[in-house]
């Protein structure tokens, strides 16, 4: 539990500086597997990021995006922020094929 604050404390610190332009966002969320928090423009922390998962023959994967404390899902470019629906965040499970019997 310790261990999880100050990663969090850590990561808000962080965020503080990418707000400032110190420090870009996405390479220090990507080190901290999905509980990185990145600051929006008035320097509140609240939006978690959440890292890309490949899909596989049976279970669905998903994209790397954001959320925020409602459960809603964004996207990240240099225009900011960008709501999506959580089925965009989906990778769909590829299933299984097969080549032609010999």
């Amino acid at each position: 539990m310790e261990r999880r604050i100050w990663q969090k404390t850590l990561a808000a610190g962080l965020a503080i500086l990418a707000v400032s332009g110190a420090v870009p966002i996405q390479p220090f969320s990507q080190m901290y597997h999905g509980v990185a928090v990145t600051a929006n423009a008035e320097g509140n922390a609240d939006y978690t990021f959440v890292p890309a998962k490949a899909e596989t023959c049976t279970e669905n994967g998903n994209i790397a995006y954001y959320t925020d404390p409602d459960g809603n899902a964004y996207t990240l470019s240099d225009n900011g922020y960008t709501r999506i629906s959580a089925e965009e965040t989906v990778i769909a499970a590829r299933g299984h094929s097969y080549g032609a019997p010999e």
